[in-house]
């Protein structure tokens, strides 16, 4: 996602995506799941933050 991928200092405009580019991007992942893990702390939950984002899965998981 673009908002996400500027948090962590990867440049999403209409003339450069740096998604595209292998070394910054997955910087970029590493750094979004570390900070996924501090607040999920299990791996499962990590992964589907990561898939459907924080906010998302901490509604849903407040719904059950």
């Amino acid at each position: 996602m673009p908002a996400t991928a500027q948090r962590y200092g990867v440049i999403v405009t209409s003339g450069v995506d740096e998604r595209y580019d292998v070394a910054k991007s997955t910087a970029a992942a590493i750094d979004h799941l570390k900070g996924l893990s501090s607040i999920f702390k299990q791996h499962t939950l990590v992964a589907a933050a990561y898939n459907r984002g924080a906010a998302g899965l901490q509604s849903a998981m407040k719904s059950q």
